[in-house]
């Protein structure tokens, strides 16, 4: 069998010049998918755990599943006469925390740190603010609501975790491609 050269019908195209600074994006773009994929799911897991077990408690605080006597009319009625009660007020700030949780987790490429720093400190703040409201109050407290939120915000402690390592690892990087960047210009200037 005989293999024959075939000639080349055009030249190749020359290499595009390396920008630093799109290097870098596009490595960090990289690293943070690869690096946040498990802070993501934290927060995605906390958020929802959070958004599901708030919205039971507010549905079952305000009687919209059929729990106070009068059905949903009843319900409705008194909302539009005196507002939302105490306990009804916790449960529906807990299900905007639990959504802002998962918005978070969307979040984290973006801004890392913030991104994950934030939901635990909500959590621990709303989880004490309901503790001294519900003690202070003289109402039954809702320390299960507040043991889940601090159980919660122990968990994105993993995610903060991870956060910090990608930005540590993020800075190395960033010197060493402005390191190199450095010495490739000093070879072209000689």
């Amino acid at each position: 069998m005989e293999f024959r050269k075939i000639p080349p019908t055009a030249p190749l195209p020359a290499a595009p010049p390396v920008d630093p600074d799109a290097q870098t994006r596009e490595t960090l773009r990289l690293m943070a998918k690869r690096y946040l994929h498990g802070a993501r799911g934290v927060l995605y897991i906390t958020g929802s755990l959070m958004f599901v077990i708030s919205l039971g408690d507010f549905l079952t605080t305000s009687g919209l599943l059929g729990n106070q006597p009068g059905g949903a009319g009843a319900v409705f009625a008194r909302w539009s006469a005196s507002g939302l009660e105490f306990e009804e007020w916790l449960a529906a700030v807990n299900v905007l925390l639990g959504l802002f949780v998962v918005s978070c987790g969307w979040l984290v490429l973006v801004m890392p740190r913030t991104a994950t720093i934030l939901p635990a400190v909500l959590l621990t703040v709303n989880a004490a603010t309901a503790l001294a409201l519900t003690i202070g109050s003289g109402r039954p407290p809702g320390i299960t609501t507040a043991v889940l939120q601090v159980c919660l915000a122990a968990l994105t402690f993993k995610a903060i975790s991870e956060a910090l390592a990608f930005h540590r690892e993020a800075q190395n990087l960033r010197e060493l491609i402005r390191g190199a960047a450095i010495l490739r210009n000093r070879k072209r200037d000689r």
